[in-house]
């Protein structure tokens, strides 16, 4: 049977992308994207925030690295999951994030709020 994992994520940047380099030349960024969502319950309508770590690799990574905070970003990617043991607690810790294989900036959060520009007369 064959397998696979496909995220699709669109969403506002969070902090300020962490760019850093592996085997001492293979670029990596890391970033958390905020996706906002409503739903109805009853009469009232439900906001919530999930945090979504993505990671990029290559030259993704160095395309990503000035990224502001509160960007757009379109990305599509797959899921990596993440366990290992908490050295202050022993306890067992579990993380999902998505590794980008592609990536498009969308307008900010302050841009996609901007009231509509009337267009220029002639």
């Amino acid at each position: 049977m064959v397998t696979f994992s496909k995220s699709l994520i669109h969403g506002h940047t969070t902090a300020p992308v962490k760019h850093r380099f592996v085997r001492g030349d293979r670029p990596v960024a890391d970033f958390t994207v905020a996706v906002n969502d409503s739903f109805k319950r009853g009469d009232e309508w439900i906001e919530t925030t999930s945090y979504i770590d993505i990671t990029c690799f290559g030259t993704l990574a160095d395309a990503v690295k000035e990224l502001p905070v509160g960007s757009g970003v379109y990305c599509e990617g797959r899921l990596s999951s993440e366990t290992w043991d908490d050295k202050s607690t022993g306890r067992r810790r579990f993380r999902l994030k998505v590794i980008a294989e592609r990536l498009r900036r969308t307008p900010s959060k302050a841009e996609s709020n901007e009231e509509p520009k009337e267009a220029a007369k002639s």
